[in-house]
């Protein structure tokens, strides 16, 4: 979680604190200024920034699959894709003014959430899991060293051509052969 914690996840952490906080602070005293019609007008400019956020969200696709010539590198394109789909969250659920019944809005803002949580996960899954199957691999190959050499252990004492056969077969170089 420390490794989260550094470099550039720093700054993205901080421009979501900061967005969320601007976000919700605009959304929590809107109606205490004396404007007519400043809350609605609230709600709309907090929609406006979702849509907004969720563009840029789905910029990250066409970054990888289109525009190659883009500035910056994949992954902290990934980076932000994550950070900001977190945040646009949070801004719809400001925008929806934490009101959710059973209608479509409620829906679509339902499966963005999962989209979001399972994306999340999967980020972590793909961080833990290389350097895993790594190890795993080394271990492998360790094992399949040991038993290379018990198969050359054990065909010393056969004949040269059943050497030659067993060792062609098992694609172990004959220890007859140079």
């Amino acid at each position: 979680m420390t490794r989260l914690l550094k470099g550039k996840h720093q700054q993205w952490i901080l421009l979501i604190a900061v967005t969320g906080l601007l976000s919700w602070a605009l959304y929590y005293w809107a109606p205490a200024l004396a404007i007519s019609g400043i809350e609605i007008t609230v709600v709309y400019i907090l929609g406006l920034l979702a849509v907004l956020i969720i563009i840029l969200v789905m910029s990250y696709s066409l970054r990888k699959r289109l525009a190659r010539g883009i500035p910056g590198r994949l992954d902290n394109w990934l980076w932000a894709h994550l950070y900001l789909g977190i945040l646009a969250l949070f801004i719809i659920a400001l925008h929806a003014e934490f009101r959710f019944g059973w209608n479509y809005s409620t829906v679509a803002a339902v499966l963005l959430g999962l989209v979001i949580v399972t994306g999340v996960i999967g980020r972590l899954f793909y961080m833990r899991l290389p350097s895993t199957i790594v190890s795993e691999q080394n271990k492998i190959f360790s094992k399949l060293e040991g038993v290379k050499d018990a198969l050359n252990g054990l065909l010393e004492n056969k004949s040269k051509p059943f050497q030659k056969v067993i060792g062609s077969e098992l694609n172990i170089p004959s220890p007859i052969s140079p």
